[in-house]
């Protein structure tokens, strides 16, 4: 896999890697990298247990609802299976809910747009003898 940089982007990638101490190629890779993990719901540990609590109540209230409307009574040991079921995996629930609404809508590819992204003309780069980014995965 390859990229092409003008002159000014690849000085600006020079500056970022000798910053971290790594070769402009491990920049690239690491920087790539990085973007999966950004992937990745961003919710603080209080929000994630707010959200794993509304989705066990929201089970609770439509299964409470359904049995009622269906004419079954609502007996104890039926809300305590309604709570342990809603209970049960519920901070996993929403985890899943997170992604599903932290992932990209449009029809990129990996995650990443396909849209192009407005920028300067790229140009050769002649007046260095740096030899081309190549970054291998």
């Amino acid at each position: 896999m390859g990229t092409k940089l003008t002159e000014e982007e690849y000085a600006k990638l020079e500056a970022l890697a000798a910053q971290r101490g790594v070769t402009p190629g491990e920049c690239v890779r690491d920087l790539v990298l990085g973007a999966f993990e950004e992937s990745q719901p961003k919710a603080t540990p209080a929000e994630q247990a707010l959200l794993s609590e509304l989705l066990a109540l929201r089970t609770i209230l439509i299964n409470t609802v359904y049995d009622l409307a269906s004419g079954e009574g609502m007996t104890p040991e039926r809300m305590e299976k309604l709570i342990a079921k809603a209970d049960a995996g519920k901070l996993d629930r929403a985890l899943e809910r997170l992604k599903e609404t932290t992932a990209p809508r449009s029809g990129g590819i990996c995650g990443f747009s396909t849209k192009p992204i407005s920028r300067s003309p790229l140009k050769p780069i002649t007046q260095s003898p740096r030899k081309p980014i190549s970054v291998l995965l």
